[in-house]
């Protein structure tokens, strides 16, 4: 059984970065949990990228990471600058577009985790 959070993260905005409460002893967590963000302009959106990740709380040691997807245009690059988190897959690319194409409607997709976010 783990005992899982989700975290939330923009790579390019230093600071930024949210979780959820841990679920204790569950290997089928659901979260209902809103994250906001104020105050992003669509071009930081579309040179930005979004980090969620999944961990196992472990009280004695440092937490494991399960899983992660990392949402954004795919380029490669963030302001001109190539950066390792412009690298976005194909469906998280999809993802992404269709949330910058039409904005503030709700989106509910099912994606593969990552084993690694390197």
């Amino acid at each position: 059984m783990f005992s899982p959070f989700f975290s939330v993260l923009w790579p390019n905005q230093t600071g930024d970065k949210q979780k959820t409460a841990i679920i204790k002893k569950t290997s089928n967590p659901e979260w209902n949990h809103l994250f906001k963000h104020e105050g992003v302009t669509e071009k930081e959106l579309r040179e930005g990228s979004l980090e969620l990740t999944i961990w196992h709380h472990e009280l004695m040691t440092s937490n494991v990471f399960l899983g992660g997807v990392r949402l954004n245009v795919g380029t490669g690059y963030s302001y001109g600058h190539a950066v390792h988190f412009m690298d976005g897959t194909g469906p998280e690319v999809e993802c992404w577009q269709t949330l910058l194409d039409m904005p503030n409607k709700w989106r509910e997709w099912a994606l593969s985790l990552r084993p690694g976010m390197d």
